[in-house]
């Protein structure tokens, strides 16, 4: 009878069953052993190529705080504009030069920042703020403004604001044809917006004195494309940038007003 019992369909199907759940729950257990072992490889790999991202980053910044010093000065001024210097040539060839003899006159005199004279003829119809934002018209949305946008006519001659030496010049991808001068003072100023054809004789080196052309005001500036025809005028004084209305001269100043003045009247309606 047991033997029977023991050689039933129904026992043969229990047997049949069981070892079903056994394969079954083994395959659940050795899969969830391999889940789990991807994933604490896969944690281990994500967290060390975190750490070599932020090394990578800590070396950045501590390449970019010994090439440019401080990012601020104590009143907390933004740090230079100016881009890195691709060629490694020493930029500051006129302000920068190291004083070995001469009177104390020649010394002051390097280490004074010049008047500037207007760089265009024209009107400021976007000033220079480090901290307020003000709208882009372009852009649609606000942002700080390092330098002066001063509109006059499109292709318009830009001439030199000072005494100088041409440093640098490139292309921007947000702000086009770019001519930074050094000056006296560990002084630039700088030049953006411009044509992308350049008068023959600017070149990194060139001498430059006042008053002198150095490109054409031009609409090569894609940040700025909203605006009417407008040179973008910086300057930084000892790596920071600074606002330049603060260093026009006497006259610059009185021309500037006398700019401002025309247009408003130019722009009231007869009675």
């Amino acid at each position: 009878m047991w033997e029977k019992f023991k050689n039933s369909r129904f026992v043969m199907h229990v047997r049949n069953s069981r070892a079903v759940y056994v394969t079954i729950l083994t395959l659940i257990l050795a899969l969830s052993v391999l889940v789990t072992v991807t994933a604490i490889s896969n944690r281990a790999k994500k967290d060390q190529a975190q750490d070599g991202t932020n090394n990578a980053q800590d070396a950045e910044q501590d390449n970019d705080n010994t090439n440019s010093g401080s990012n601020q000065n104590s009143t907390g001024g933004p740090s230079a504009v100016l881009p890195d210097n691709p060629d490694g040539k020493d930029q500051n060839t006129q302000g920068g030069s190291e004083q070995t003899g001469g009177d104390s006159s020649s010394a002051d005199a390097a280490n004074s920042v010049p008047e500037m004279a207007l760089p265009v003829s024209g009107i400021v119809a976007k000033g220079y703020d480090s901290t307020l934002q003000v709208y882009s018209t372009t852009m649609g949305d606000y942002r700080i403004h390092l330098g002066l946008d001063m509109t006059t006519a499109d292709a318009a001659p830009v001439l030199a604001a000072a005494d100088g030496v041409v440093s640098q010049i490139w292309d921007d991808t947000m702000m086009g044809k770019c001519v930074a001068i050094s000056h006296t003072g560990d002084c630039y100023t700088i030049y953006k917006n411009l044509n992308p054809t350049l008068p023959e004789d600017i070149a990194v080196g060139s001498e430059i004195s006042a008053g002198d052309c150095i490109g054409y005001v031009g609409q090569s500036a894609v940040l700025e494309l909203a605006e009417e025809p407008h040179l973008h005028f910086e300057m930084t004084v000892g790596g920071l940038s600074v606002d330049p209305l603060e260093y026009f001269s006497e006259q610059a100043m009185t021309e500037l007003s006398a700019a401002e003045d025309a247009t408003e009247t130019s722009a009231t309606p007869v009675e």
